[in-house]
């Protein structure tokens, strides 16, 4: 796991726990604990904390993907330019290999 998945898992656990905690404590212990404290002092609308909670859910979803926050292979901008740079190749260029008429097949 790289840091930034750890961050995003770790921020995402905290929206969950926030964003449905809250509203639970709230209607269980008649408590205002955390998220549905600042939505009455604010008087945001009663759905904020449930919002705040899927908004989490789907982050953590994101998180736990095999390859969440990395590129696959083949894109992004060190790519492309190794892409760019084949096409530059010219016939003459000894890392040019020769298949075809005088047409670039392939860099080795």
């Amino acid at each position: 796991m790289t840091p930034a998945q750890g961050l995003l898992r770790v921020s995402a656990i905290t929206l969950v726990i926030q964003g449905f905690g809250s509203p639970l404590t709230e209607a269980l212990w008649n408590t205002p604990l955390g998220l549905t404290t600042l939505t009455h002092h604010l008087t945001l609308p009663w759905w904020t904390p449930f919002l705040t909670g899927w908004a989490g859910t789907t982050l953590l979803l994101i998180s736990l993907r095999p390859r969440a926050l990395s590129l696959p292979e083949g894109t992004g901008v060190v790519a492309q330019a190794g892409r760019e740079a084949e096409r530059d190749v010219h016939v003459g260029d000894p890392r040019h290999v020769r298949g075809g008429e005088g047409e670039l097949d392939r860099v080795a």
